[in-house]
């Protein structure tokens, strides 16, 4: 036999009011923090609506706040071979977005997008339709649209990384030229000289920060071996005399005739 019942309707704000005594104007006031509503109303409130089973319309409290409480996440996944997160477990960066987010009223909502020009298409989408209040995403390239977009929009969002533009935009990063000159620099200290870099696509913002790390610590580097290898000349023609030339490498030295 059919089931004909219709579902249970989940209480709203008029059940909630009806339960506590006060009117729909305190109890919403109370339900979104107001410091007009004292903290014992706002208490006995809150777990009148735990009591009952309420939760808060979503588009309805959208419609009168203009916040969604939704924290929006570019997810890229592709099939395309070398591309930045192939063979990373981007579910762990989710994870860690998602326990940023317990404890308040926002809920993670993930778009899967191809490539960059996708993404650039999913965001202007979510700003047009309202879908968010914030966004995040990866995978950022030296001259990226994406934050050309948000930034002239003036949507909420934070990246994971930073372009090469002069831009004032929040974002999350680790200092990837200083990373790439310290490992240079100690490979140089160590007396390697044939040191080569392994880096990810050049049109990716990091990996240009890495090149300029790389090289900062090779220019460096050159510049101390010259000025070792001055001084050893000077020192040798102290102790030779002015018409004797000291040729060194790194393992030997030799007395010669200039």
């Amino acid at each position: 036999m059919e089931n004909t019942q219709s579902p249970r309707a989940r209480p709203g704000i008029k059940a909630l009011a009806e339960a506590t005594g006060y009117s729909i104007a305190t109890v919403s006031k109370a339900l979104n923090g107001s410091p007009m509503v004292a903290p014992a109303t706002k208490a006995l409130i809150h777990r009148a609506a735990a009591e009952i089973g309420y939760r808060a319309n979503a588009r309805g409290m959208a419609l009168r706040t203009g916040r969604t409480c939704q924290a929006a996440v570019l997810m890229p996944v592709t099939a395309a071979r070398d591309y930045e997160w192939d063979g990373v477990e981007y579910t762990q960066i989710l994870s860690g977005i998602s326990q940023a987010l317990e404890g308040s009223d926002y809920r993670m909502s993930a778009h899967v997008v191809r490539n960059v020009e996708d993404g650039c298409e999913v965001a202007r989408r979510i700003i047009d339709e309202g879908l968010a209040d914030g966004l995040i995403f990866s995978g950022i390239r030296a001259d990226d649209p994406r934050i050309d977009l948000l930034v002239e929009s003036r949507f909420p969002f934070v990246s994971l990384g930073r372009c090469r533009k002069p831009l004032d935009y929040a974002h999350v990063d680790i200092d990837n030229e200083w990373a790439a000159h310290a490992a240079t620099a100690r490979l140089i200290a160590g007396g390697h000289r044939r040191i080569a870099l392994v880096n990810p696509l050049r049109h990716l913002s990091y990996a240009e920060d890495r090149v300029d790390g790389f090289m900062r610590a090779s220019r460096r580097g050159a510049a101390a071996d010259g000025l070792r290898l001055q001084q050893r000349v000077d020192h040798a023609r102290r102790a030779f005399g002015p018409g004797l030339a000291w040729t060194a490498d790194q393992r030997r030295c030799r007395r010669g005739r200039l």
